[in-house]
């Protein structure tokens, strides 16, 4: 009887041990189940964070894109104007082309009295006509834009009492003379003109030059020049 007591004594020792232990798992149970969840809810925070920020260089890189989409239609559109601006130019200068320059036309006086050296052309600088701009006030000189036939006339006065030996030249070779002569006879000027009519190439020039070394010119030196083609 004592022996049977014992036993049951030893098993239920042994019950309350095994009771122990369920109560040491449950009691950590939870704590073990918390941790579990705050790790999940800091994953789940991280995930979250990575993705907004996935997203906000999708949406940087996005407006990058859609920027630089916007510059390059602003420079084809600027890129498309120039050219329309220019085949317009083109179609202008193709119709002047073909009509040709129009009237030529020149006429000229000089500004103020000059003494020019020999060989040396005469500069025209106040130009009253200039159809075609063909002439140059710089240096003096007349350039044909078109072949055709043309009419010159030049006109020059030296100082009183002096003479002068001028010429209306084509391409440096000589049209014709201009001769005013008032040697000798004091308070007199005298005028010379030339007048002539030639064909021109293309790009042929005409001028007029001092041919010698005596006169000087007077203010209302006139040259003409006249262009038909």
């Amino acid at each position: 009887m004592a022996e049977y007591a014992s036993d049951k004594v030893d098993s239920l020792d042994d019950k309350l041990t095994c009771s122990d232990k369920s109560d040491v798992i449950i009691k950590h149970l939870p704590r073990s189940f918390m941790d579990l969840i705050a790790t999940i809810a800091e994953h789940d925070k991280q995930i979250k964070k990575l993705t907004t920020h996935q997203d906000k260089v999708f949406a940087d890189k996005t407006f990058s894109i859609d920027l630089k989409q916007s510059d390059l239609i602003k420079e084809v559109e600027d890129l498309r104007d120039r050219v329309n601006t220019l085949t317009r130019k083109v179609i202008v200068l193709k119709e002047k082309q073909r009509r040709g320059p129009g009237t030529v036309a020149f006429f000229a006086t000089m500004s103020d009295h000059s003494n020019p050296s020999h060989g040396e052309r005469l500069v025209f600088d106040t130009v009253i006509t200039n159809n075609g701009d063909a002439y140059n006030r710089y240096n003096g000189t007349f350039v044909a834009p078109i072949a055709g036939l043309y009419v010159f006339s030049a006109t020059v006065m030296p100082r009183g009492a002096e003479i002068g030996v001028f010429r209306l030249i084509r391409n440096m070779g000589l049209i014709c003379n201009i001769y005013p002569d008032a040697a000798g006879i004091p308070f007199t000027l005298d005028m010379a003109s030339c007048s002539s009519v030639i064909h021109l190439d293309k790009h042929d020039d005409v001028a007029v030059d001092k041919g010698s070394t005596k006169g000087a010119f007077m203010e209302n030196t006139i040259p003409i020049f006249l262009a038909f083609y």
